[in-house]
């Protein structure tokens, strides 16, 4: 196995400021309304979140260097 067998790029970093969102998801899961048992409304925040760096991710276009 090559010495770095997973080389990870992004080329607009700058947009990882982004992330500055998730206090937003955790706002709104502190606030929320819903009746959801407290197992649901982890869950849920957990995949928010997830989604969040997800796209922020993809938005600062993040690449996979695969050698040719």
């Amino acid at each position: 196995m090559p010495e770095a067998w997973l080389q990870l790029e992004l080329t607009r970093p700058w947009l990882l400021v982004a992330l500055a969102a998730l206090p937003l998801v955790f706002y709104y899961f502190r606030r929320s309304l819903v009746d959801f048992p407290y197992r649901q409304r982890v869950a849920s925040l957990v995949l928010r979140s997830l989604i969040v760096v997800l796209l922020v991710l993809a938005l600062a276009d993040l690449t996979l260097l695969v050698p040719t």
